[in-house]
């Protein structure tokens, strides 16, 4: 990845051709899920990308729309992601996430651009590194929206360079060449946030339990195998036997983790490979 790096400094930095007059900024769309920040913005976002470079390219219009919108799903979770990890990282991996979020409007300055990017770069990689680290479940979270937060956005990034530069009738292909360290990343981080599950209750009497632990939170479903249904935190009966991938959803519901594997799934679909 130093090649990228290196080539960024010595041109993404420099206006390259598109001058992204965007519009006043757009309110980020920001939605409550259990008192947490959603995510699903991003998703959106990568979708949005492979959709639009569908018919080999991308237009200023859409690299203005792209940009402006990744800044806004920045600006609507980055009190989440910082406050997430204020205190649980060291104080030099927090300055450097802060620094990077902090930099990511930037991303519309073309004199600034390039300076951003790789500070972007940079962090982006320090939170695919740290999420496997050994830290507790909740940090591991907010490394992971980190880490989502900006692998998206220099993927946005990336593309908005590329097309540039193939305005300029320079082959580029910088976003493919940072896909695959993205889907490794989103893999990882999955691994990692993995919740505790066991099987438990009284078998030989017909009892059965499945309890599902991450952070603070958990989550006990129980049946008798003479019923035709099972509830969760003795909530209202859900039919059939102890669906397991239910309580595990259900249990990491409120984390970045479905976020990840909706991702992940979309770098699947578009055949991007693991590095």
């Amino acid at each position: 990845m130093r090649r990228v790096k290196l080539l960024l400094r010595g041109v993404a930095v420099m206006a390259l051709g598109l001058v992204l007059a965007v519009p006043g900024t757009v309110t980020p769309a920001r939605a409550e899920d259990g008192g947490n920040v959603n995510y699903s913005k991003f998703f959106e976002i990568l979708v949005d990308a492979f959709k639009k470079g569908s018919d080999g390219g991308y237009s200023p219009a859409e690299i203005i729309e792209m940009v402006q919108s990744i800044i806004d799903a920045v600006n609507g979770v980055k009190g989440d992601v910082l406050t997430g990890l204020d205190g649980k990282v060291s104080a030099q991996i927090y300055s450097q996430l802060q620094a990077a979020i902090t930099k990511v409007p930037n991303l519309k300055v073309p004199f600034l651009r390039g300076v951003a990017i790789n500070s972007i770069h940079d962090a982006a990689y320090l939170a695919k590194g740290q999420v496997s680290q050994s830290y507790p479940d909740a940090t591991k979270d907010s490394i992971g929206r980190a880490m989502i937060t900006l692998f998206t956005t220099l993927n946005t990034a990336y593309i908005q360079v590329d097309a540039e530069q193939i305005a300029r009738g320079v082959p580029s292909n910088i976003a493919g060449t940072n896909r695959p360290y993205f889907r490794q990343g989103l893999e990882e981080l999955i691994n990692a946030t993995a919740p505790r599950c066991n099987e438990g209750g009284l078998p030989n009497a017909g009892y059965i339990t499945y309890t599902c632990r991450f952070a603070d939170k958990t989550i006990v479903a129980e049946c008798w195998t003479s019923n035709d249904y099972y509830t969760i935190n003795g909530g209202p009966p859900i039919s059939g036997f102890i669906d397991f991938g239910h309580v595990q959803d259900v249990t990491m519901k409120d984390t970045v983790r479905p976020i990840a594997q909706q991702q992940l799934d979309e770098l699947k679909r578009e055949n991007v490979p693991l590095p």
